[in-house]
């Protein structure tokens, strides 16, 4: 087996693993919250792009990134202390999250 064919099973491994969890993710937060998106056809695939929450929250994020996952495949930006905690770091980790230095 050559290596590029390991790496590529690797990804349609975590592929699926993130796919379950965002199914997971919106199918629990469509109890709590009434979301509804407008305008991401217009967004470009061909520019990188930066979708931000609309305020601080530990919710926000999750709901945005569950809306925008099967089109736009984000990685995510979290805070060291986010990055390096056992659970959501492991999360994050999946996701290919980056670390962004705590000031």
């Amino acid at each position: 087996m050559s290596k590029g064919s390991g790496s590529r099973d690797k990804r349609r491994r975590v592929g699926w693993w993130i796919w379950l969890q965002v199914k997971l993710l919106r199918w629990a937060l469509r109890f709590r919250y009434k979301v509804s998106v407008h305008g991401l056809e217009n967004v470009d695939l061909d520019k990188p792009t930066l979708f931000l929450p609309n305020h601080p929250s530990f919710i926000d994020p999750l709901v945005l990134y569950s809306i925008i996952y099967p089109k736009f495949a984000p990685k995510p930006v979290v805070s060291e202390v986010a990055y390096y905690h056992p659970w959501a770091g492991f999360l994050i980790k999946q996701l290919n999250g980056w670390v962004s230095p705590s000031a």
